[in-house]
């Protein structure tokens, strides 16, 4: 697996698309949004892959982009470390991740 290098937010937030979604989470909850952002940069050094990739991957082989999940999640526990799980999903309007019942639209 490649390093753990989280994104820094000041350069996630150059994403237009990051920006809107950060802006959006924000109105309902400051705190809930930086945690947020922080997680999409950690997901994103952990992978290698921005956030507007990793939502192309999943769109186009969501299966393929879930397994991968999974086995990052597997290898990061293997580490000892303590992972959160989500599962992703498609809608409509485009990928929503599911944590802990608490739908969140990218």
């Amino acid at each position: 697996m490649r390093p753990h290098k989280q994104l820094k937010i000041s350069v996630l937030l150059e994403d237009p698309h990051v920006k809107r979604w950060h802006m959006n989470l924000a109105r309902g909850s400051p705190v809930a949004a930086e945690v947020a952002l922080r997680r999409i940069g950690a997901l994103s050094g952990l992978l290698g892959l921005k956030p507007l990739e990793m939502v192309e991957k999943a769109r186009s082989d969501l299966a393929g982009f879930q397994d991968l999940l999974e086995d990052s999640v597997a290898i990061l526990e293997s580490e000892g470390s303590k992972v959160k799980t989500s599962f992703l999903t498609t809608n409509n309007n485009g990928l929503v991740v599911v944590t802990s019942g608490c739908p969140r639209s990218i």
